[in-house]
């Protein structure tokens, strides 16, 4: 029995198609985070005064910054958030729920 009859597509093809589709997305996001060497995020914590206060970096963003920093806005709430030249600084241990963001919209 042959799958390339009718009704089946070849799975190149329809890799190929979800491949498009996920580029098309990210396409229309109007940032971007790269990843590091590793593969990872850009996305750590930082604690300060002997482990008592936490602060966690975004960095690596490209594209529409002030986008980005609203979507932030909205997972952390009321959070103060510092826009340094290289990265956005987040007051708190907000990593998980970031990186969990991230990957949800397709980085």
């Amino acid at each position: 029995m042959s799958l390339s009859g009718k009704g089946f597509r070849h799975f190149a093809s329809l890799q190929r198609e979800l491949a498009d589709a996920v580029e098309a997305k990210i396409n229309a996001i109007p940032f971007h985070i790269n990843r590091t060497a590793s593969g990872n995020l850009a996305v750590f914590v930082k604690h300060r005064n002997n482990g008592n206060l936490a602060y966690t970096y975004v960095q690596k963003v490209r594209g529409n910054r002030q986008i980005l920093k609203q979507e932030i806005q909205e997972l952390v709430g009321n959070r103060r958030i510092v826009d340094t030249r290289n990265a956005f600084v987040i007051q708190g241990n907000h990593k998980n729920l970031i990186v969990k963001y991230l990957k949800s919209i397709g980085f």
